[in-house]
This record gives structure tokens, C-alpha cells and sequence, in this order.
């Protein structure tokens, strides 16, 4: 089969189990996406790539004397399933699944059986089958006067729109008769976060649209995702019978490894991160980040990393007719230097000098104070 890739990759296979397929991009599917390893083989069937576009499906036809589980819509995807269901007292011959392969439907089931209409007896109502419905109920048998409630299919309803049935003396009122409603549209369509509404329609259908707030039955609509998202599934919904089908999400695209930075380690490394997650980088000992430790991932990209820079100190700097308290080869980043002046010099400025991201503050001085002073009176009698 070309263009195909299997999860996991081995050897050999035991019982038990499972392949996953994919094709690569630009191909289709056919079959079904996983297998499972028995002692007679492999089951179901391998898929297969095909190169070009797979057709979709027109709505499947009804089954006689039964009924499809989904809910109709204008067209099925290719490899999309829909399951029926016979009415009671009816037995299904076939596969009560069919599948839509490439355009085309498998073979639908056969209801066999006889189908029995509501019978009316003195004083109470038999209820035995209801085309496109049913009805939660288990009695079958209703006494006059009593009311059932009769749940139609989608798209179809009871006479004005009733959903309960009366038996009288003459039968059922209403009859017990789902019938086809008209073709409604439908109103604004629902929003998703990361997302946006894609439109087609002209300037004139959307101020059209706008006033009458509806969307005609059939309306397809598409969804475009934010940059640095991507759509979990079909991107399309469908107007039917005034309701939308249920929308697709906008998820992140996940991010792969963090970039490398010297001197220093990723905490927790992994292969894959999901979208919003965060790492945090962890420098080696007298290196440090000059901003947040931490990047977070952002749709397939990581926001910008910090490098760790040398943020230690070397010996403080030297002053003057002064000593150092414990003076050290080198200092971390907060860490404090303190001055002491000897014999008959006073200190001017700080005390101590604090080591910054590998700088030093400003130093202070040891000076004689006497001289000091001296030389400030002299320089302000000059200047006057």
C-alpha cells in the first residue's frame, strides 16, 4: 500500500495487538483506520491510501418497516456509518450498519415482518407501529380517555405540531401519524472559540441574512481557526430543519522539544507539549536569566527564551586605605561585599556593594577627614 504509515513500528506482532494507519498528506483513507492482530491474522481488512479525492455520500434511503439511528442530514463523509433499527415485531436480515465507501452506500438490512396498524377496540386504543416515530411509552394497549406521548423523528411532527395523542371513542386524536415539517431555516450560527465564520454569500444574501436573522435549510457554513490553531474535525455545518450540526472546535497546535540554551536544562523535558503549557529553565550554579525563566507554548511555537548569562561577581573592587570583611573569589547575584577603612580614614559612601547580574556597585571611598576637610575650605576661598 503507498503512502502509508503504521504506530507502533515493530518486528513482529503478538495476539492482541493494535496498528494504527495513516496516509500522508494529500491522500485518503479507505477502510478502516486500525487493525487488531488474532491467531487467524489480521481483522478487519488493511486500508489503502488513495491519491485522489474520495466522494461523499447522498442521504441514504428509508428502510421499509424501519428506521436509521442518525439524524438526517445532506451529505455523509466518506467512511462515515449509519446504523438502523427495524420497528417492532419486525426482524432485521443484513448488517444493521451500512457505510458510505467512495460515493457509494453498502448493502442496507431487510425488515421482515408484518406491519401491524393501530387497532381500535370498544373503549381503548391499540398503538402497534409509527412511521418516522415512537413513543416512550410501554403500554400498548390504551383504555379511552387516556393520553400518550409520541415523539417524532427529526424533521417530521404530529398534526399542529402536538406531541401527545388522545384515545377517543372513534381512535386516536391525532391520528398516530408523524408527517414531514416544512423545511425551516436557521438563525445565527454558533461561534467557536479561535475561530471564525467563513462566508460565501454576496453583500445583498448577507444584508438578507442580517435583517431576517435565517439562514435558508441546506445552508452550508465553513470555519477558518486562529493562527496557531487548528480544527478537530470537519470544519463545515449544515442548516437542517432549523438546526445547525453540531460545530468543530479550534484547538492549539502542540509544540515539540524547547529550544536549547547554554548553560542551563529544561525542567521536565518531554517530546510534546499541549498548547498553553509552560517550561522553565533551571541555569547552571552562577548563571541566571535576565527576564522570566519560564516559555510557554503558542500554537506550534514557543514564545522567546531567555539565555543564561553569567550573573556571578569576581573579587570586589579595591579601595583605598581599606579592608574587606570575608572577602570571598566569587559572588552570586544579591550576595554583599562589606568595607572597612583602617587607621585614621573615614568611610564616605555605602558601606557595602551588592553584586547584580555580575556587577558590583558603586564602591565607597576612605578618606582623612581632617585633610578633607582642610582642602573643601581652601577650594571655597579661591572660588570666592
Amino acid at each position: 500500500m503507498v503512502s502509508r504509515r503504521t504506530m507502533p513500528q515493530k518486528e513482529t506482532y503478538k495476539v492482541g495487538d493494535v496498528l494504527k494507519f495513516s496516509c500522508s498528506q494529500g491522500r485518503i483513507m479507505v477502510g478502516a483506520d486500525s487493525v487488531q492482530c488474532y491467531h487467524f491474522g489480521w481483522s478487519p481488512k488493511l486500508p489503502t491510501c488513495k491519491a485522489r479525492k474520495v466522494k461523499s455520500c447522498a442521504p441514504p434511503v428509508q428502510l421499509l418497516n424501519g428506521k436509521g439511528k442518525e439524524i438526517h442530514k445532506e451529505e455523509y463523509a466518506h467512511n462515515e456509518v449509519v446504523e438502523y433499527a427495524c420497528s417492532p415485531r419486525f426482524l432485521m436480515k443484513g448488517s444493521h450498519k451500512i457505510q458510505c465507501v467512495d460515493g457509494e452506500w453498502t448493502a442496507l438490512p431487510v425488515c421482515i415482518g408484518n406491519v401491524l396498524k393501530v387497532v381500535i377496540f370498544q373503549g381503548e386504543c391499540i398503538f402497534n407501529n409509527l412511521e418516522n416515530g415512537y413513543t416512550p411509552s410501554s403500554e400498548k394497549k390504551v383504555v379511552q380517555g387516556e393520553t400518550v406521548r409520541v415523539r417524532c423523528y427529526h424533521g417530521y411532527s404530529l398534526q399542529n405540531n402536538q406531541n401527545t395523542m388522545t384515545c377517543t371513542e372513534s381512535g386516536w386524536s391525532p391520528p398516530p401519524r408523524c408527517i414531514r415539517v416544512k423545511n425551516t431555516g436557521c438563525s445565527q450560527p454558533p461561534q467557536i472559540d479561535h475561530g471564525t465564520i467563513n462566508s460565501s454569500s454576496s453583500a445583498e444574501e448577507r444584508r438578507e441574512i442580517h435583517e431576517q436573522r435565517l439562514y435558508a435549510h441546506g445552508t452550508k457554513l465553513s470555519y477558518t481557526c486562529e493562527e496557531g490553531f487548528k480544527i478537530s474535525e470537519n470544519n463545515v455545518i449544515i442548516c437542517h430543519m432549523g438546526k445547525w450540526s453540531s460545530p468543530p472546535q479550534c484547538v492549539g497546535i502542540p509544540c515539540g522539544i524547547p529550544p536549547y540554551i547554554l548553560n542551563g536544562v529544561v525542567s521536565h523535558n518531554k517530546d510534546s507539549y499541549q498548547y498553553g503549557e509552560e517550561v522553565t529553565y533551571k541555569c547552571d550554579e552562577g548563571f541566571g536569566t535576565d527576564g522570566p525563566a519560564s516559555i510557554r507554548c503558542l500554537g506550534g511555537e514557543w514564545s522567546c527564551s531567555q539565555d543564561c548569562i553569567n550573573v556571578s561577581c569576581v573579587n570586589p573592587p579595591q579601595v583605598e586605605n581599606a579592608i574587606i570583611h570575608n572577602q570571598k573569589s566569587r559572588y552570586q547575584s544579591g550576595e554583599r561585599a562589606r568595607y572597612e577603612c583602617i587607621g585614621n580614614y573615614d568611610l564616605f559612601g555605602e558601606i557595602e556593594v551588592i553584586c547584580l547580574n555580575g556587577i558590583w556597585t558603586e564602591p565607597p571611598q576612605c578618606k582623612d577627614f581632617i585633610l578633607t576637610t582642610l582642602i573643601g575650605i581652601f577650594e571655597s576661598s579661591e572660588s570666592t
